[in-house]
């Protein structure tokens, strides 16, 4: 039995959900599964708050498969596939580098069932942020900065030794709402 990881593959802006098409068309879904993570956002237009779903790692998707030389040379060949993250060294032959379990984790844990972070409400109890429901409920610590007016919040995530901020879309509740 192969042990299944996790591997970030870089791939063309804006074709993530096309190169995650092709890899599941071309390849046997039982040796790799793909996940292109979003998210829920609001932005606002013409004075409207509108809630919008966006790449949370533009440029890359996660790849979840048993990697050797076989599968990395079928997933370099599928279009608009650039290369596997990884660290290169100058003595290193390894051309794609797993996603840490501790690291690739926390991510899941914020996606639904399609693969994407919904927005959470969330209200203030004094200076402090309480989540009420939603994928940051009991997540509150990685929670660094609230943009209330933006209706966002910033967590920081570690992705393969590097910490990384991202915004993710929070719904503020009001005293009346809460009662």
């Amino acid at each position: 039995m192969k042990i299944l990881s996790w591997y970030a593959l870089c791939v063309r802006s804006g074709y993530e959900d096309l190169v995650e098409s092709l890899i599941l068309r071309d390849l046997n879904e039982t040796l790799v599964s793909v996940l292109v993570p979003k998210k829920t956002v609001p932005e606002k237009r013409k004075g409207h708050f509108k809630w919008v779903t966006r790449k949370l790692l533009p440029g890359y998707i996660l790849i979840n498969t048993s990697m050797d030389a076989k599968m990395y040379y079928k997933l370099k060949e599928i279009p608009n596939c650039y290369n596997f993250l990884n660290k290169f060294q100058d003595d290193d032959d390894i051309y794609f580098l797993e996603i840490p379990d501790q690291e690739i984790t926390p991510i899941i844990q914020l996606l639904n069932d399609r693969g994407t972070i919904e927005c959470s409400e969330a209200y203030f109890e004094g200076s402090k942020v309480i989540v009420k429901s939603g994928p940051l409920k009991g997540r509150e610590g990685i929670i660094r900065r609230i943009d209330k007016r933006k209706k966002r919040a910033k967590l920081l995530l570690n992705f393969l030794g590097d910490t990384k901020m991202i915004d993710v879309g929070v719904e503020f509740l009001s005293s009346q709402k809460l009662e």
